[in-house]
């Protein structure tokens, strides 16, 4: 027989579908953190990848193909140099500071695309409970 005293049985977690923000899996920062030096800096470039994809299947603005590549085939000479042993290379200090500044453009571009892309799907869903606001726009 059933207590009529107990509270009643339902799923406490429901998700609202009409937001795509419940695409997004939580991930603690400290995972990420970790990650990173773990993977020695490959992850956040993947964090960010899958971040885009999802971003990519939900929201009206693409992020830029040509960015998200170039970052990533950007990233690899700027790794491989920077763990060669010194004067391998003639100018190997350039190609170092050439490829790490390419590199650095490139992501920036990219993340700040992801966080926009990110900002306007939140002002799209209308929960007044993650509103996040642009400074910029003060």
């Amino acid at each position: 027989m059933d207590n009529p005293y107990s509270p009643p049985k339902s799923d406490v977690e429901i998700v609202n579908t009409s937001n795509p923000m419940h695409l997004f899996k939580r991930f603690s920062a400290w995972w990420v953190f970790l990650l990173t030096v773990v993977t020695f800096g490959i992850y956040p470039v993947y964090w960010l990848y899958s971040r885009s994809r999802i971003i990519g299947s939900v929201h009206r603005r693409q992020i830029s193909e040509v960015v998200v590549w170039g970052t990533i085939l950007a990233f690899i000479p700027n790794t491989v140099l920077s763990y060669m042993p010194e004067n391998t290379l003639p100018n190997q200090e350039i190609f170092i500071l050439l490829s790490t500044l390419v590199y650095l453009i490139l992501f920036l571009w990219w993340l700040f695309a992801v966080r926009n892309r990110l900002l306007e799907m939140v002002r799209e869903s209308g929960n007044p409970g993650t509103r996040l606001t642009n400074r910029s726009t003060k």
